[in-house]
């Protein structure tokens, strides 16, 4: 299968480190679809053994002892023929339910002179900036992108910091001051009024084409009183699971297990397929994949 290049559309190595992650993991349920299709395959072969040895111990019981001795070995093929069939069904459970997403080699922004490429995000919606995102980064690099917006809602603050979250304490603020202006916004209302959610939206867009396709998704919690967790990034010491881990003491494969961005890129899987199909099609593949 042919690797189209992919441009993961922003300069926060965080995020970048996060999506190969998830990427990487989309290549195992590939790997698991394909395991799915082979299991069918087999699952045939051994409905056919079935069928074989069923005629085989027919044939026999129309025979005499020795034809007997034949059903019974053919009843032995009928047997193995259906454990066979078993054993191809379970390889279909085993694959993961979904489509095939392609073969992507990410890319990020500075490895194709993008490095200081901006984009404003003044879209009153993730949708809205992870869509501008990904069609100006489209275009810019000739490449397919994806692109994707996310915040911090927190329902006592009336769904804010949202679309701000990454310059809720200003433009020029780093991740801690976002974290202390929010801790100091919801002060010192109780657990039961610090209900939040981690929200995504991934968008992908091919170059010079109007059409974006999304995903979406989201992560429950609620903003904790302090900070804890070194690991992660944002306001990840801040936001407590159901469970009480934060976020931040997650490991990065626990965190691409549940994340909202990791659920965003699961519901964009049919969107990755098409956008793969197309990159495959559109002059052979030779502008996504460099010409080679």
């Amino acid at each position: 299968m042919m690797a189209v290049r992919l441009l993961i559309a922003t300069g926060n190595a965080g995020k970048l480190r996060e999506f190969r992650a998830l990427f990487a993991g989309l290549r195992g349920a590939d790997a698991g679809l394909r395991g799915a299709d082979a299991g069918l395959r087999g699952a045939g072969v051994g409905v056919s053994g079935v069928d074989a040895g069923l005629r085989g111990a027919d044939a026999g019981l129309r025979g005499t002892d020795v034809g007997v001795g034949g059903a019974d070995a053919g009843l032995r093929g009928a047997d193995a023929g259906l454990r066979g069939a078993g054993a191809g069904l379970s390889g279909v459970d085993a694959g993961l339910h979904g489509v095939e997403v392609g073969e992507w080699e990410l890319v990020a922004p500075g490895d194709v002179g993008l490095a200081d490429f901006e984009v404003v995000e003044d879209g009153e919606t993730y949708i809205a900036n992870a869509a501008r995102k990904a069609r100006a980064y489209a275009n810019a690099a000739r490449l397919p992108a994806l692109a994707d917006d996310s915040g911090l809602e927190v329902d006592a603050l009336g769904g804010a910091p949202g679309v701000y979250s990454a310059r809720y304490a200003g433009a020029e603020a780093d991740d801690a001051a976002n974290r202390a202006k929010l801790l100091a916004a919801l002060g010192g209302r109780p657990a039961s009024e610090r209900g939040a959610r981690f929200r995504c939206v991934v968008a992908l867009a091919y170059p010079f084409t109007t059409n974006v396709r999304l995903g979406e998704g989201a992560v429950e919690g609620r903003i904790a009183m302090d900070e804890r967790g070194d690991l992660g990034f944002g306001y990840d010491p801040v936001f407590e699971l159901p469970d009480g881990r934060r976020m931040a003491e997650l490991s990065a494969e626990q965190k691409n297990a549940i994340s909202h961005r990791a659920r965003a890129l699961a519901d964009a899987r049919w969107a990755l397929a098409a956008l793969y199909r197309t990159a495959r099609k559109t002059a052979g593949g030779k502008m996504a994949s460099g010409g080679r």
